[in-house]
């Protein structure tokens, strides 16, 4: 089962929740580093738990929000390459655009609005509908993890190619 759950939570139930899915689940952060007048940026994730995986990378976008997608997708590419490794173990993005959560909860509805990049996002969540996934919105400032995630993603973003 697929959620998508773009709630606001207060910080304090915000950590409270992520300590809560640590215990029990596979966790992913993803964030997305725009380089504005570039036309693309960076992206990166960390997962801990269960498995344990780094990655980044640089990716087309026009907008803020298209690089936090990129970076929700690469997340959802790494998980259908992985599914062997993931068992019967709960599955939890985080990511702190609370738009691009929207834009994926709005288009998996819906999904006969073409789009490419949401499409894209919407295959990799039907491909992993045998999962119990969730992705949900953080703040910011909630977690140490999402630093690690951003400084991720902005090397990845400023690194000369």
């Amino acid at each position: 089962m697929i959620v998508i759950d773009k709630n606001f939570y207060p910080k304090k139930e915000a950590l409270k929740r992520c300590e809560d899915f640590m215990k029990n689940s596979t966790v992913f952060f993803s964030d997305g580093s725009f380089s504005a007048g570039k036309n693309e940026g960076g992206y990166g994730f960390i997962s801990l738990g269960k498995v344990n995986a780094r990655e980044s990378g640089v990716a087309p976008a026009k907008t803020p929000v298209e690089m936090e997608l990129q970076a929700i997708k690469h997340t959802l590419i790494y998980l259908n390459f992985n599914k062997d490794k993931m068992d019967d173990t709960k599955i939890v993005i985080f990511n702190d655009c609370l738009n691009a959560i929207s834009k994926i909860k709005q288009y998996a509805e819906n999904p006969n609005k073409p789009e490419s990049l949401l499409d894209e996002i919407y295959v990799l969540l039907k491909a992993l509908s045998d999962k119990d996934l969730l992705i949900c919105w953080l703040k910011k400032e909630s977690l140490k993890y999402h630093e690690q995630v951003d400084s991720l993603s902005k090397a990845a973003r400023t690194v000369e190619r």
